[in-house]
């Protein structure tokens, strides 16, 4: 029931920063630094969670696609905020 908890939360903070990067400007750089610290975590989760028959795996797919949503939106709103004449 904790990590069934916890993961919400996880996907729901996830979730939270991939609105937070199409609402606000914000570095590109910072954000994408963010991306790729989130997706080690991802990697660290990834090789405990079959230790643990606690959880399902459902929320796996739930956690890489809240990830994927939150790099997306960071991808996004970096080819946004570049000027048309450097594309």
């Amino acid at each position: 029931m904790f990590l069934t908890i916890s993961m919400i939360i996880i996907i729901a903070s996830l979730l939270q920063s991939a609105w937070k990067a199409f609402t606000t400007p914000g570095k590109t750089v910072y954000r994408a630094i963010s991306v790729a610290i989130t997706a080690l975590v991802l990697i660290v989760i990834g090789n405990s969670l079959p230790w643990n028959d606690g959880l399902h795996f459902f929320w796996w797919y739930g956690l890489v696609a809240a990830c994927a949503v939150y790099a997306g939106a960071v991808a996004w709103r970096a080819m946004t905020s570049k000027p048309a004449n450097t594309i």
